[in-house]
């Protein structure tokens, strides 16, 4: 199944668990934060600013982590460490996956919230 592919199923189902009511919220919160820190990525890139780049990637993993998108995530580790390690060329190109894998995991949580 796709779903599994780009999100932790089981890790989404617990936070709907917990959440309950205000899980669909999360999620609206988490999809809106994800832009923002994205369009981070891309000014960071524009600017070469590996700092911005580390922390909007930095945290972009942690949120993707907690709603169980596992590749976004991982995207945002390698960005992160290409950025500690100054190495920009490398992380221009897989920042725009980055925002194709959010494409793919705004779709899928946007039918869960449905």
């Amino acid at each position: 199944m796709e779903s599994t592919q780009h999100i932790d199923e089981a890790v989404l189902s617990e936070l709907e668990e917990i959440m309950e009511d205000e899980f669909g919220v999360l999620l609206e919160t988490y999809l809106t934060d994800a832009v923002v820190r994205l369009d981070s990525l891309d000014a960071a890139m524009d600017s070469s600013d590996v700092d911005l780049l580390r922390e909007s990637a930095h945290s972009l993993k942690g949120s993707s982590s907690n709603i169980g998108a596992v590749q976004l995530s991982g995207l945002c580790a390698s960005i992160e460490n290409l950025a500690r390690e100054n190495q920009l060329t490398e992380a221009a190109t897989v920042v725009p996956g980055a925002r194709v894998e959010y494409q793919k995991v705004r779709q899928l949580l946007e039918q869960r919230i449905n």
